[in-house]
């Protein structure tokens, strides 16, 4: 589909590009999804997207969040309208180190990204449906159907055998994995390190009291 539009700023055109290829109006929580995109887009990257492209691609990844069921990443390339280069699609768990663990895993395949969005969405589900979408403000819902999720579109070039593509969402796969467990082991290593400040401040030491001080200090 090519879409041509004179004089309209490359945000306005998303929008355009998002009711086209849905056939008709999104919804209040699709328009909202793709605000969140949108908000993410850097004023420099506007006039070097195909906005029609862009939509499809969070499109996509609108779908993909509708249809998922459980809180496994999802990871997908897809083959992107945007000249060159393929989309790389993520929904995960928002997790500290996220963003900069997959990038880094990217960079390891020798590969460049030209662009990433990453909104963080509070996504609140009834009977499996979302009936709450917004960004993330940092504050834990006390819905227990609540969830916080990251979601990425990245934008890279990738050579086009299937070998590159493979090792490509391996590693993102597995990168993923490791910070998922790095976090969740994160509480237990708190309390383990309070448990030492205890015994340190209950037990003699044999080092200087400057020393035994300045190591409790670090600890806390």
């Amino acid at each position: 589909m090519t879409i041509t539009v004179k004089n309209v700023s490359s945000i306005n055109l998303s929008m355009a590009s998002w009711e086209i290829l849905n056939e008709g109006v999104p919804t209040g929580l699709e328009r909202q999804f793709l605000d969140l995109f949108l908000s993410d887009v850097a004023a420099e990257d506007r006039h070097s997207l195909r906005s029609a492209a862009f939509a499809e691609d969070v499109g996509a990844l609108w779908r993909a969040l509708v249809d998922k069921r459980d809180r496994q990443p999802l990871v997908v390339l897809r083959d992107s309208l945007q000249p060159g280069r393929v989309a790389l699609l993520l929904l995960n768990e928002d997790r500290p180190f996220l963003v900069s663990s997959v990038t880094a895993a990217i960079a390891r395949q020798g590969l460049s990204i030209d662009f990433i969005a990453h909104p963080v969405v509070l996504v609140v589900r009834e009977n499996n449906n979302i009936i709450k979408l917004q960004r993330f403000s940092g504050i834990h819902p006390a819905e227990e159907s609540a969830d916080v999720v990251s979601a990425m579109l990245i934008y890279l070039k990738v050579p086009q055998d299937e070998m590159a593509r493979k090792s490509l969402l391996d590693g993102v796969r597995q990168v993923l994995a490791a910070v998922t467990l790095a976090t969740t082991d994160w509480p237990a290593m708190q309390a383990l390190v309070r448990q030492h400040i205890d015994l340190l401040r209950r037990h003699e030491s044999p080092v200087q009291p400057e020393e035994h001080a300045e190591t409790v200090a670090f600890l806390e």
